[in-house]
């Protein structure tokens, strides 16, 4: 808009007659032209124009309410009648600034104004309205003093934004005898520089995550902040071994935005707001707050039926679903994760550090006995890392008992009174899997085993048995289907030894 605006400059520094006097307020609008007319430089006091080629006419649009000529702005221009930007020259510094906006249907900023003094931007306001086409908006920069130029852009309502009711204040200067009101050539050519203001912010390490902090919790050095000040220029600072940054900008609204690309992996927002966005004011130190960052990470592990017991998940041995694992992170916080139809389960963005998990042995299958990995597992989990905790397996066992005794007094029907255990004799016991395991009787003449889950046999080692025993009582070997959690009974062997 440069050429724009140097254009109409030109055209009303032709035209206007500037003559010292007191303050006095003037309103532009349109109702007194016919529509179609050319407004560039219908006015002394302002020139209105839209950029090189591209005529700006007050014409009667239909927007309700409104008087009956504006000036019409749509998002993209649609030629003599509407355009896309509309700028506005001052052949005076004014003041008191205000103008409406009129038709806008839909809800919220439906375009905005961007203020100049000596051509240089020093603010962009929002021109808010509450949509429906009825209410006009007023948009007033009575805040700001001695501008020069306006400029809006960005419109957003698809019908277009009418413009009217443009009322200022103006203080003209005198003329001196070089022709220019400052009295001094150079100020036409060189503007005085922005009014500016600082700002600063500090980052850190929420080692804990609590938002604050605290004591031993380091600054974060050599992070990238991007300050974006009011006329869209951006400039990069870096904080400093204490984690500070600064930066110097024109007054205005001014943002921070940490570059996350710049923080140690695995490091998440715990304290402030990011990006920030605040007020600066000309000569002002303007605080942006402390943003503080956890360092984070994720775990995982698997559980498994480990049916052979052999510490390794074979083919075929299915995955534990639905079992409860307790993860205790780094600063004693625990959470109850559940592994998921493949065995697995997972807890992510914990603080990093010492990790622990914990298996639900109640969440469990009845009878599953570990067989793989270490429960509880404890880890350390590094910022940003993904930490794999093992894999745990579990094999499904069960008891198994029995009872050998000396059938001396009535043969067969069990144990009767007085017919005592036999001690000391051995049983094999073959579990599901193949595996065998002797057993011994005790003072009673009763053997035990743990066995893994399935169909088990007991075979009494007839040469541990007193000389000349015939068996009167159960059959020998027996077999039994031992399901997983049971206390399986094998029965009842007596033995007949001719006394």
């Amino acid at each position: 808009m440069n050429g724009a605006r140097q254009s109409v400059l030109g055209l009303l520094l032709a035209a206007a007659v500037a003559a010292p006097g007191l303050a006095q307020t003037v309103t532009i609008d349109f109702d007194g032209l016919p529509a179609g007319t050319v407004v560039d430089v219908q006015f002394p006091e302002a020139g209105f124009g839209a950029g090189p080629g591209i005529e700006v006419q007050a014409a009667a649009v239909g927007f309700a309410p409104s008087p009956p000529n504006i000036i019409c702005t749509v998002p993209v221009a649609g030629g003599a009648t509407c355009v896309s930007d509309l700028q506005i020259v001052f052949i005076d510094p004014v003041d008191d600034l205000t103008f409406h906006a009129f038709g806008a249907k839909t809800a919220g900023v439906v375009a905005q104004a961007r203020v100049f003094t000596d051509g240089v931007p020093i603010a962009v306001v929002d021109v808010v309205s509450p949509g429906g086409g009825l209410t006009p908006v007023l948009v007033d920069l009575s805040a700001f003093t001695a501008v020069t130029e306006i400029e809006i852009f960005g419109v957003t309502d698809p019908a277009g934004v009418g413009w009217d009711d443009f009322t200022f204040s103006i203080s003209p200067l005198p003329i001196f005898a070089d022709g220019f009101e400052s009295g001094d050539t150079a100020a036409w050519t060189t503007p005085p520089p922005p009014m500016a203001g600082d700002l600063f912010g500090h980052l850190f390490e929420d080692t804990d995550g609590n938002g604050v902090q605290d004591s031993g919790e380091p600054d974060l050095a050599g992070i990238d902040v991007e300050i974006t000040d009011v006329n869209a220029v951006a400039q990069t600072v870096t904080t400093n071994a204490t984690g500070d940054y600064v930066a110097t900008v024109p007054e205005g609204n001014t943002t921070a935005d940490v570059d996350e690309a710049t923080l140690p992996a695995g490091l998440i927002q715990t304290a402030g707001n990011d990006p920030t966005v605040l007020f600066v004011a000309a000569a002002g130190n303007v605080d942006f707050g402390t943003d503080g960052y956890q360092p984070r990470a994720d775990v995982f592990g698997h559980l498994f039926e480990d049916t052979d017991g052999d510490g390794v998940q074979g083919m075929g041995e299915p995955d534990l679903a639905g079992v409860d694992v307790v993860i205790t992170d780094s600063l004693g916080g625990m959470q109850t994760v559940g592994s998921n139809g493949t065995g697995d389960y997972a807890a992510t963005m914990i603080p990093a550090g010492n990790t622990t998990a914990d298996v639900d042995e109640a969440t469990l299958p009845a009878g599953f006995v570990q067989t793989a990995g270490t429960d509880p597992t404890m880890v350390v989990a590094p910022a940003g890392s993904t930490t794999d905790l093992g894999d745990d397996g579990y094999q499904p066992q069960a008891m198994v008992f029995g009872r050998v005794f000396d059938d001396n007094i009535v043969l067969g029907g069990g144990q009767d009174p007085g017919e005592p255990g036999l001690m000391g004799v051995t049983v094999i016991i073959t579990d599901s899997l193949g595996g065998m395991q002797p057993v011994i009787t005790n003072i009673d003449g009763d053997y035990f085993a743990t066995v893994p889950a399935g169909l088990t046999t007991a075979d009494v080692d007839e040469a541990t048995l007193p000389p000349a025993g015939v068996q009167t009582e159960g059959t020998d070997p027996t077999m039994v289907f031992v399901p997983a959690g049971s206390n399986t009974d094998m029965g009842l062997d007596g033995y007949n030894f001719g006394m």
